[in-house]
């Protein structure tokens, strides 16, 4: 039988283009796939990671170890993302990550949207080594409406993130806007501001530098809620119902009753509010607030250009401390009322309990 007969058919049986068209299929097939297998990217993957357990710090560091990592890929553990993804090889990666609070995580590793591979359960954050403490915060809720002030009582509770202690004076509520380098006062009728005192449960962290800071956390368990770190001029977002008030810092002190200590402060002669100072006058230190000061003067100028005053102090290893000052014998002194600001020296105050210093 000829190969190709008369009617152009293989074999006698296979039409010849058809029978073209299968050899050329079966030929690309394999070449397709080689090329695909040849070069096409290849799936990353985490293998491990170190260290599997770590404690909670401001900064952590989480190196990966994988297959094919490539720049510009992403880690999560669960839902917190990393903040940077720094790759070293295609082997080994480390990110860095904040504010994700103690527990165990997946870590899941992603190429754009698209996650491509994922470790159940490969981190464990344990809890700080230093304590959960609680502090005493005074500063300005604001935006507080005729309706909520009735709810704004001692002992009221901001869903375990902040305790009132004292209520104080009702303000008017005014937003400061920088403008250049002044700053404009522009009064808000719809809302007021409230003098609070604030117990705020924190957990107290390492930093960078070696000091410590003390994060307001949560009266639920400690690293529930990690927010930032207590200061003055820091703002506390605190859920009442439906809204979120803000709470401006002041002042942030040890969770105790302060102590009423006298102590007498020489003004020099060049300061020129000394005269001005009346038995009664209160400071109202820098914060402008009641709970962050509440200094008295108790002895007008007399004699050697001195001043007496009752301050509520608190005692520490370095002397006593009233609103952010150290108390001291020859240190200075800042009283601030509505009417003038007073610098002068402290002449005399009253030793600290030995107790305290220990």
């Amino acid at each position: 039988m000829a190969l190709i007969d008369e009617r152009g058919k293989l074999l006698g049986r296979f039409n010849l283009v058809d029978a073209a068209l299968l050899f050329l299929v079966l030929g690309i097939v394999p070449l397709g796939y080689g090329a695909y297998a040849l070069f096409r990217t290849p799936p990353p993957q985490v293998t491990s990671i170190e260290p599997a357990t770590m404690q909670l710090e401001p900064s952590m560091r989480l190196r990966i170890h994988g297959v094919n990592l490539r720049p510009y890929m992403r880690v999560s553990l669960d839902n917190n993302q990393t903040r940077q993804f720094l790759i070293q090889d295609p082997t080994t990666a480390e990110v860095v990550f904040a504010d994700v609070p103690p527990g165990q995580y997946d870590v899941v590793l992603y190429d754009f949207a698209q996650e491509r591979s994922r470790l159940p359960k490969a981190l464990t954050i344990t809890p700080p080594a230093l304590p959960v403490t609680e502090v005493y915060a005074a500063g300005f809720l604001s935006n507080v409406t005729e309706k909520l002030l009735p709810t704004l009582k001692p002992g009221f509770s901001f869903q375990g993130l902040a305790q009132i202690v004292s209520v104080g004076r009702r303000s008017s509520d005014i937003a400061r806007i920088a403008s250049g380098d002044r700053t404009l006062e522009i009064p808000n009728s719809q809302s007021e501001k409230l003098e609070v005192l604030l117990r705020v449960p924190c957990t107290v962290q390492t930093m960078d530098n070696g000091g410590a800071s003390c994060r307001a956390s949560s009266m639920n368990g400690p690293g529930v809620f990690l927010g930032p770190s207590l200061g003055p001029g820091i703002y506390l977002m605190l859920p009442l119902f439906d809204v979120r008030l803000p709470f401006l810092i002041s002042q942030v002190r040890p969770a105790a009753e302060p102590t009423m200590i006298e102590l007498s402060v020489k003004v020099p002669p060049s300061e020129d509010a000394g005269p001005l100072a009346r038995v009664g006058d209160v400071d109202v230190g820098a914060g402008e607030n009641q709970f962050a000061s509440g200094g008295v003067v108790t002895r007008a100028m007399h004699g050697d250009r001195e001043l007496g005053f009752r301050v509520p102090a608190f005692p520490t290893t370095q002397g006593w401390d009233y609103a952010g000052q150290r108390l001291r014998v020859g240190t200075q002194f800042v009283f601030v009322t509505s009417r003038y600001q007073l610098v002068g020296t402290i002449s005399m105050v009253p030793d600290v309990p030995l107790a305290a210093t220990k």
